[in-house]
């Protein structure tokens, strides 16, 4: 699953591998999570994701996703 309709300049995603795709998430999950439904922002800006539901991620700076597009992280965007 690549993306949901949401697309654009509002679009966090855009330019990047998806977290829902660095996680394998199952197609049926990213109709559920809110960092999938809501891609205008990263997923460790987002509350009631999946992964924290869930997976108990207390914490996203462990995660790679955040490790590859987070705040410290060198390369903000990946190439597919």
């Amino acid at each position: 699953m690549e993306e949901s309709s949401t697309s654009g300049s509002g679009n966090f995603w855009a330019g990047k591998i998806p977290c829902w795709v660095i996680r394998q998430c199952i197609p049926e999950a990213c109709q559920t999570c809110s960092a999938y439904l809501d891609q205008s922002r990263p997923c460790w800006e987002i509350d009631d994701t999946l992964c924290k539901k869930l997976l108990g991620l207390d914490t996203c700076v462990s995660c790679e996703v955040y490790k590859l597009y987070g705040p410290e992280a060198k390369n903000h965007v990946a190439h597919c």
